[in-house]
């Protein structure tokens, strides 16, 4: 009764009039009740917890009568072998909740698990659906059966139980639809090309940073990476074909040639040229591994040296190649089967002389935005900032070695913050986004960059 009326430890005050009463809780509200001695009753079982005495009396009982009672000649009578072992496996979940027989296991998903509903009377039209959800996300050995799922459909068929992976040729996994609007499987096929309104709102945005910066003395670079399927087709399944030969970078990057100064830096031919001599993915994880983020990392240096010819990138020489077995990336984790199915060789490249860049300062901006701060003593480029988003992981260390101070903002919307730039006044403004982003992703400028026209900085 306490739980049920929302009790948080008694009954505060009780007001009688004939044969009603009300009462007030610490919890939520009153309610009206018995006259007499009801509260008292109530605030004894809840101290005491005479309820559960009480239901454990009864149910000593009705478990000594079993045993005592038990004939096991009756068995084969009332449950035939089929049928027992029927009830076995449908009590199976049952019986491991109390015995621990099978132990738990974690399973990786990309959305928040149900939360077990307060049992309430102001709500009990809605509880029995809410009780629905958390059940289905909470049973007993759920996280086993959908782990046996993915491992069959993914053994005896070859297919993905999961939507958002695709298994493609030679042990390679691709991301495939992540939101209705987001598909990287539909990306490579070109089904969706920008429209012309498209085209124009996403060199109108570039250009009004770019711009915006430029009246600050800064530079601004857009970097965008490639899909793992953009730079090996040749892993995709058969039955996934291009309907056409131009992808929506393509396009992108031929409009802003024509109507904005933007600098765009395509990846693609330099991580082709690359993955002839190393792996530049991984082959289970939708990123690019050690090797892919240095090859981006040079092109990116190579870009700098037009303005600091002062820093070169570090040449392989400098690394050491190591391969060693781990387990799967995030497209087998999302299939729960990274542990022992879905291993793979994986890339290292290590330094000979350790890096001497440092973080020396992060913060969440909020729960989907982080901002950090590298530092290296050895750096000899000014400050920068980047945005970006998860592909920044193997990148960061490669460029942060050569700045003395380097802002990072992990921002999914790949905003720009006039707030940080002019306080930190960068030399160069990086922003990274992958491919798959120009399906969806709609980007938006402050007032303060929207109002660029002016000349004047305002620092």
């Amino acid at each position: 009764l306490p739980k049920l009326f929302n009790f948080k430890h008694h009954i505060r005050k009780a007001s009688s009039d004939g044969g009603i009463f009300m009462v007030e809780t610490e919890g939520e509200g009153a309610f009206l009740g018995l006259a007499g001695s009801f509260p008292a009753i109530i605030n004894k079982v809840a101290a005491r917890k005479l309820t559960r005495y009480l239901i454990t009396f009864i149910l000593s009982g009705l478990l000594f009568l079993l045993i005592h009672l038990f004939d096991p000649r009756n068995l084969k009578k009332f449950f035939p072998p089929r049928g027992l072992i029927f009830l076995l496996l449908i009590f199976l979940p049952l019986l491991n909740s109390v015995f621990k027989v099978v132990k738990p296991i974690d399973i990786q998903e990309r959305r928040a698990l149900q939360k077990k509903p307060c049992f309430r009377l102001d709500s009990l039209s809605s509880f029995p659906d809410q009780y629905q959800r958390y059940y289905n996300d909470h049973f007993v050995l759920r996280n086993w059966f959908v782990r046996l799922n993915n491992l069959m459909a993914f053994k005896l068929f070859n297919k993905s139980a999961v939507p958002m992976v695709m298994i493609g040729k030679n042990g390679w996994l691709f991301l495939s639809r992540e939101t209705d609007r987001r598909d990287e499987k539909e990306y490579f096929r070109a089904t969706k090309p920008f429209t012309n309104s498209e085209l124009k709102q996403w060199n109108h945005i570039l250009e009004q940073r770019r711009l915006w910066l430029e009246q600050r003395g800064i530079q601004y670079l857009f970097v965008i990476v490639p899909n793992k399927s953009t730079i090996y087709p040749e892993f995709m399944p058969d039955n996934i074909r291009q309907v056409r030969n131009r992808s929506r970078l393509d396009q992108l990057l031929d409009y802003t040639r024509v109507h904005s100064k933007v600098s765009l830096l395509d990846l693609r031919s330099a991580l082709e040229k690359a993955k002839d001599r190393y792996p530049v993915f991984y082959k289970t994880d939708s990123h690019w591994n050690d090797f892919g983020a240095y090859v981006a990392y040079t092109e990116i240096m190579k870009y700098l040296n037009i303005f600091r010819q002062d820093e070169a990138p570090m040449p392989l020489s400098r690394f050491e190649i190591r391969i060693k077995n781990w387990v799967g990336g995030d497209l087998a984790g999302a299939l729960s089967l990274e542990k022992e199915v879905l291993r793979e060789d994986i890339l290292k490249m290590v330094p000979k002389t350790p890096f001497q860049a440092r973080t020396v300062f992060r913060e969440d901006i909020s729960q989907y935005i982080t901002r950090s701060v590298s530092a290296s003593p050895t750096g000899k480029l000014p400050l920068a900032m980047m945005v970006h988003d998860s592909f920044i992981h193997e990148l960061r260390p490669f460029l942060a070695e050569h700045f003395s101070r380097m802002v990072f903002i992990w921002d999914w919307g790949l905003n720009i913050y006039p707030q940080f730039i002019r306080a930190e006044k960068p030399w160069i403004v990086i922003e990274e986004m992958n491919e798959r982003y120009l399906l969806d992703k709609v980007l938006s400028n402050p007032e303060a960059i929207k109002a660029s026209g002016s000349t004047t900085p305002d620092y």
